[in-house]
């Protein structure tokens, strides 16, 4: 933070704790020496102005690479990333800082990736808002716990229980809600719920509680923020199993003691079905791990065309006109990702396809990458199902439509789903998908921020 500051003193301060005796006998003196070159190079990032900084950068993420090895080596279970914030004259490096739950390899043919679960450990108010990420210059396929846990809380698992419903558009749609709404999110919430009903006895039972607690809990938070309007209080839906808020202390006398006292009762009956939620949230990860492991797949094998379906959504003529970092590019190694994960899954795929059409069907989601890569997805399954697509979206690419067709895939069976994926990537992506296996190689101590 200091050195991003360009605040010297304390960044020198600073530098000479992490390096100094209590730094080596903590890290060691590999880490160390590993860490110092990072901090090294960042301050040359942050004094050299845009124009320039093109070579200041490389060596900076290559500096964060080497650092992580060094804390591999050193079997630490802590991973180093970086952000960029280029407004200014010059750009702001960032550093963010996890825990390494668990460590595993992805093995496709000769190639060899680096898989790590993570838990965010820094307080930079910098948000990560994806499952997991990776990028040419990231040494590792990197899956986060944090998020991931939040959307098994706010979408899936309150559609495990027997009444549940997975919310899937945004709350001003939902307020006056159209038909195809309406039948959207209750067939959502069957495949979900039929997904978690798939599972060994003991843990589907415990996803249909732990789902039921959430879903009261949320009915809770948004009756409390009616009555709490007036007032000119604002709550908001938890995205944690256990929220950073105490929401009854906060709100002490202004809600009814009954209601205070279920809350509480409810986290205490979640904090009991913790084991179940991990080995949910696990399952979960697994899945994401296909998805980024994916990604560096393709970025090992060099230019890939933007699919035809794709290049049509974006306007695109060329499909080779791609840059990396465009929106195209983007969208189109999202859905290379998005059907290799859906391919390989080991489960039923409804979780991750109903999850991705909300990039779609909530507004608030914005024409993100993620949008344009789920129309490329459902369009391409639909296509390998042999369902007509242009009858589809005979009216257009609209909410309602694609709404209609998601439908229709959630219908199907799950194996014909899976094969569909791998017969869309190659039609859509001109080769076979690769088969990837994962090896578990580090489980450390089981990591909760708020333990």
């Amino acid at each position: 933070v200091a050195v991003s500051r360009d605040d010297a003193s304390s960044a020198s301060t600073a530098k000479a704790a992490l390096v100094g005796p209590s730094g080596q006998a903590a890290l060691g003196a590999g880490v160390v020496h590993a860490l110092g070159a990072v901090l090294d190079a960042m301050a040359r990032v942050r004094a050299t102005p845009h124009a320039d900084s093109t070579a200041r950068v490389d060596e900076f993420l290559g500096s964060i690479s080497g650092l992580d090895k060094a804390l591999s080596t050193a079997n630490l279970p802590y991973f180093v990333d970086a952000e960029m914030h280029l407004g200014g004259p010059r750009p702001t490096p960032l550093l963010l800082s996890f825990y390494v739950q668990r460590e595993a390899r992805a093995r496709a043919g000769s190639q060899l990736v680096r898989v790590v679960e993570l838990w965010r450990l820094d307080t930079l108010n910098v948000a990560e808002h994806l499952l997991g990420y990776t990028r040419p210059s990231t040494p590792a396929a990197i899956v986060l716990l944090d998020q991931i846990e939040s959307d098994l809380v706010r979408f899936t698992l309150p559609a495990a229980a027997s009444t549940g419903r997975v919310e899937l558009v945004d709350d001003l749609t939902r307020s006056k809600p159209e038909p195809w709404v309406t039948e959207l999110e209750a067939a959502g919430s069957r495949a979900i719920a039929g997904y978690y009903r798939a599972l060994e006895p003991s843990l589907s039972a415990d996803a249909a509680r732990i789902g039921g607690l959430l879903g009261r809990r949320r009915e809770l938070v948004r009756k409390w923020e009616a009555g709490l309007r007036g007032q000119g209080l604002e709550l908001r839906l938890p995205t944690r199993l256990f929220p950073d808020v105490n929401y009854t202390a906060e709100l002490g006398l202004r809600v009814p003691r009954a209601e205070r006292e279920e809350w509480d009762d409810i986290l205490e009956q979640l904090r009991d079905r913790i084991s179940s939620f991990d080995a949910l949230r696990d399952r979960f990860a697994k899945s994401v791990a296909r998805h980024e492991v994916q990604h560096r797949l393709d970025y090992a094998r060099g230019i890939i065309p933007v699919p035809e379906f794709l290049c049509g959504v974006l306007g695109l003529e060329n499909p080779l006109d791609a840059p990396q970092g465009s929106l195209a590019a983007r969208a189109r190694d999202e859905a290379s990702a998005y059907l290799a994960q859906i391919s390989r899954a080991e489960d039923a795929p409804w979780v991750d396809l109903v999850i991705l059409s909300h990039f779609v069907v909530d507004r608030d989601a914005g024409a993100s990458p993620y949008r344009y890569a789920a129309l490329e997805v459902y369009a391409a399954l639909a296509k390998a199902l042999g369902l007509d697509v242009q009858e589809a979206f005979a009216r257009g690419v609209t909410r309602e439509a694609f709404a209609r067709l998601a439908i229709r895939v959630w219908t199907l069976p799950a194996t014909a789903v899976n094969n569909a994926a791998a017969t869309a990537y190659q039609t859509e992506f001109g080769s076979a998908l690769d088969r990837v296996e994962l090896v578990l190689d580090q489980q450390n101590r089981r990591f909760r921020p708020e333990n």
